[in-house]
């Protein structure tokens, strides 16, 4: 066995703390606009064949402050015939929340000449969340 060592003291002292004006992570000021369906209801409908149908919001978290949500909502729910609403989230800002799983609709209004024209370098698709 090897001898213990002795471990090494850091000396800082006269420096400036590096994270004591770090304070609480902000989300409304993240540099990605997440996109994320989710399952809102436990059971799915089951159609003739037996495949199912789950019940899913999309949820559109990040956009800048430049743009003006309602709009973009109204924009999207006259595009894709769905319901739609904003939610004031404490933590993250104002959220749009759609009807149906439509993430690659949003990707595409998001990327489109027509739409927002954002980079894709900005935009994060992530998986269905489901119910438990």
């Amino acid at each position: 066995m090897s001898p213990p060592t002795k471990s090494k003291q850091i000396n800082n002292s006269g420096k400036a703390d590096s994270f004591a004006n770090a304070g609480t992570l902000d989300l409304q000021s993240s540099k990605y606009i997440d996109v994320r369906a989710q399952q809102i209801r436990g059971q799915a409908k089951h159609f003739a064949d037996g495949s199912p149908k789950f019940y899913m919001v999309t949820t559109i978290s990040g956009l800048p402050s430049r743009f003006d949500k309602r709009s973009i909502l109204s924009v999207m729910k006259k595009k894709w015939g769905c319901a739609g609403t904003i939610i004031d989230d404490r933590d993250c800002g104002e959220i749009i929340q759609l009807q149906g799983d439509l993430r690659a609709q949003v990707l595409d209004f998001l990327l489109d000449r027509n739409g927002l024209e954002l980079s894709r370098d900005v935009i994060q698709i992530h998986d269905v969340i489901l119910a438990d």
